[in-house]
């Protein structure tokens, strides 16, 4: 692995079940595409009971949106590894960046949330001075 895929799989925690295959950086679009790729040598273990079990195949290309690179919008490229398990059936393996079936990466997605109560806290910050400036007005003329 060369420096700059073992930098971006660090980043992106990934474990030794993922390679990074490819890091497209297109600077006139200002975007990062990371394109992933299951690490055959590894046996993917079923995301119900746990156990390893055979490659059944791959599901069709999916994207991930990440958190932004500097300023470049970052997604995520790769095709998911599936499972056949004999009490399981055949199952979609856990990714170590996003939950099942989302479109976003967990740390993109958690950030949007911490935006989102930054937001709140900040409007319900304004909220509470514009209330005690009524109420010290209140008392100055009342």
């Amino acid at each position: 692995m060369n420096d700059f895929a073992q930098h971006y799989s660090l980043l992106l925690g990934l474990n030794e079940d993922w390679l990074i295959k490819h890091v497209d950086l297109d600077i006139a679009r200002q975007q990062v595409e990371i394109q992933l790729e299951h690490n055959t040598q590894c046996k993917p273990c079923s995301p119900q009971c746990g156990l390893p079990r055979p490659l059944k195949n791959h599901a069709d290309e999916r994207i991930w949106r990440h958190l932004d690179t500097m300023q470049s919008q970052t997604t995520i490229v790769a095709r998911i590894p599936r499972t056949n398990c004999p009490d399981c059936g055949v199952r979609n393996v856990h990714l170590p960046w996003a939950a099942p079936h989302g479109r976003f990466t967990l740390l993109f997605s958690k950030s949007r949330r911490l935006s989102k109560d930054y937001e709140i806290l900040e409007q319900s910050s304004k909220v509470f001075v514009y209330l005690t400036m009524v109420s010290q007005m209140l008392k100055r003329f009342y």
